[in-house]
């Protein structure tokens, strides 16, 4: 009970949510893990794996174009295998199963297919956008207002289109950052309040909006990860510290990961990569109570739905953070 001892006031709904074993146990997982290959170190610095799709073919990471002096440049893997497109001057936020990405370029956005950059469309066709997510559809999920800010409202441009979809009553103003996209056309995102506050949100394909639920005595809500109708975040306030929580589709919690101190990413199963509490170690959450740790990663940032996992490495002795590939074998 060690863990949950750190909940507080939210400890006896975290009980309640958590199957009875919910101390947490290390499974035994023979992980095995490989670099990605790199540039030569003369030519690029790595600074970290960015993100990668739900199935584990595509992987992105960043790092200083050294050769060029082009700046911050995003690379990329397929299969492992680092692919010849290098992408600087504009920046690559997500990929998808196809390897169809979304990104920006100063108050552009893109979707890039097969590197070839394709512009999307802002609302009401002047101001600002920015593209950060896109699912397997090939939906994409961003910001497009008046000025290139976080606080324009927030937009779908739909697969096979570059005109964007305002989400509903969003065009408010109010501070908010796109946290998501599933396959079902389900988004969320973080509401910055005015009071310090920060909400939770989904909006359903329809544009129906849902807040998401807080833990007792807590008074925000912060979405990082939606998967297959699941959603992944934490519960905070600035008195009582923060629990990583899932909620439902209908804003509801309906489950506290007491294993957890931070969640990344989530895969199709509902197994969620993340930071354990106290020894802070990569790890990922099977099922209540079971974790599987990975000692050699600095961060983990990617849970393909097979459950391999890509991180970082950037502990004693290296010169150059590392990317990763953690395989359960």
């Amino acid at each position: 009970m060690g863990n949950l001892v750190r909940l507080g006031s939210v400890l006896a709904l975290a009980v309640a949510m958590v199957a009875p074993a919910a101390a947490q146990a290390e499974a035994a997982c023979a992980w095995g893990i490989e670099e990605l290959p790199l540039p030569s170190r003369n030519e690029f610095y790595f600074y970290d794996v960015k993100g990668g799709s739900d199935n584990g073919e595509w992987v992105l990471g960043d790092g200083y174009d050294l050769a060029t002096g082009g700046g911050i440049t995003i690379l990329a893997w397929r299969d492992g295998v680092l692919q010849p497109e290098r992408y600087g001057g504009y920046t690559v936020s997500d990929v998808n199963n196809s390897g169809v990405m979304a990104g920006g370029e100063r108050g552009d956005a893109y979707r890039v297919v097969n590197g070839v950059r394709e512009a999307l469309g802002k609302v009401r066709g002047v101001g600002a956008a920015a593209a950060q997510h896109i699912n397997n559809a090939g939906d994409v999920l961003g910001i497009s207002g008046p000025t290139f800010s976080d606080r324009g409202p927030l937009v779908v441009w739909p697969a096979g289109s570059t005109t964007p979809t305002m989400l509903p009553g969003t065009d408010d103003g109010v501070v908010r950052v796109p946290a998501g996209i599933d396959d079902g056309g389900n988004v969320i995102a973080q509401e910055e309040r005015p009071d310090g506050q920060t909400w939770g949100r989904v909006w359903d394909r329809a544009g129906r909006a849902t807040r998401l639920d807080t833990l007792p005595a807590h008074d925000s809500a912060v979405p990082q990860i939606i998967s297959n109708g699941r959603i992944f975040g934490w519960s905070s306030s600035r008195f009582d510290g923060r629990n990583v929580v899932q909620w439902g589709l209908d804003g509801k919690i309906v489950r506290v990961l007491t294993e957890l101190d931070f969640a990344r990413d989530a895969n199709a199963s509902g197994r969620v990569l993340g930071r354990t509490w106290i020894r802070q170690d990569v790890g990922v959450v099977n099922a209540p109570g079971e974790v599987e740790l990975l000692p050699r990663l600095s961060y983990g940032v990617v849970l393909a739905d097979n459950g391999d996992v890509y991180g970082t490495y950037d502990g004693p002795g290296s010169n150059n953070a590392t990317p990763l590939h953690a395989r359960c074998g």
